[in-house]
């Protein structure tokens, strides 16, 4: 029998999250084609952070990796984990593997994976589907006077000019590990988090998107369909998307998730054994800590 071919696919998470590891894993793996196997890296931080899934399917082999509270510091609350963070450590983690799949793991898989791991994306260290929700929110504005610029003036202070923008959603990602650490790439963004975290809107896909700029290859839309967008309908048959991203707060699992939102993460989600009350609640949003005039000018940090 001739053995089975090996890709590598990586998620980050905490405690909170951790259940969701199985319901990604019987989504790869219901469409997984018979002569590949995934070996399934996950990093996690904090007490209880490391996933313990009641099953895993068959081809899918988990592999975890603690990682201490580099970025504890940046917690905000809300349904955005500070755990996202890990992703930018991620080639530093994996110091032995060149090529990965980064995974959200508030989305499903609905197609072989092994066509999204072999992608040409040439030497790009780094690739994703464009953030056609940012987009969007970006063309709306272009109707609208200045005033209301809001996400054109944001990228404007990153650094990032709307007008040449390749910006891509960091949920998921083809990402060449050994490039990356050649561009010292982990230790930049840490940095970059750690110095300008309370002011990064959507926090490590910032980070990203700020290091990699022109050098960030695109993939093809279906591999990043995120829904809650007009761009995305579970229920027109004519769409056909790769990878269902559930991005906004209204997740799959939540009572005021949409029927078709639900029943499509429900489906392996039941597989994995895992039920929508294994899913910690998100903690409330920190209040920022407020700071004078004069210490603005002067550069002075609250605590």
């Amino acid at each position: 029998m001739a053995e089975r071919r090996v890709i590598d696919v990586v998620s980050v998470t905490d405690r909170r999250y951790a259940p969701l590891v199985g319901v990604v894993a019987f989504s790869i793996a219901r469409h997984l084609g018979s002569a590949t196997s995934v070996r399934y890296h996950v990093l996690y931080e904090g007490a209880g952070g490391e996933p313990t899934p009641t099953a895993m399917p068959e081809g899918i082999e988990l592999v975890r990796h603690p990682v201490t509270g580099v970025f504890a510091a940046l917690e905000r609350g809300g349904h955005v984990s500070v755990a996202t963070y890990l992703r930018l450590l991620i080639p530093e983690a994996l110091a032995h593997i060149d090529r990965v799949i980064y995974l959200d793991l508030d989305l499903v898989v609905l197609d072989d994976l092994t066509a999204l791991f072999d992608a040409d994306i040439g030497e790009a260290p780094y690739a994703g589907v464009l953030d056609f929700p940012l987009y969007n929110q970006l063309a709306r504005e272009g109707q609208q006077s200045w005033r209301h610029h809001h996400t054109r003036r944001y990228l404007g202070r990153l650094g990032l000019d709307p007008r040449k923008l390749r910006y891509v959603n960091a949920g998921v990602a083809l990402m060449q590990l050994g490039r990356l650490r050649e561009i010292d790439f982990s230790r930049r963004a840490t940095e970059v988090a750690l110095r300008r975290g309370d002011k990064l809107r959507w926090l490590d896909q910032d980070v990203v998107n700020l290091l990699l700029r022109e050098e960030i290859a695109v993939l093809d839309r279906r591999w990043n369909s995120i829904v809650g967008t007009k761009d995305v309908d579970l229920g027109d048959p004519s769409q056909r998307p790769s990878i269902v991203h559930f991005a906004s707060p209204d997740k799959p699992w939540l009572p005021q998730a949409k029927a078709t939102d639900r029943d499509l993460w429900s489906d392996y989600a039941s597989r994995a054994g895992v039920r929508a009350t294994d899913i910690l609640p998100a903690p409330p949003f920190l209040e920022r800590p407020q700071r004078t005039l004069l210490q603005r000018l002067l550069g002075i940090r609250t605590t």
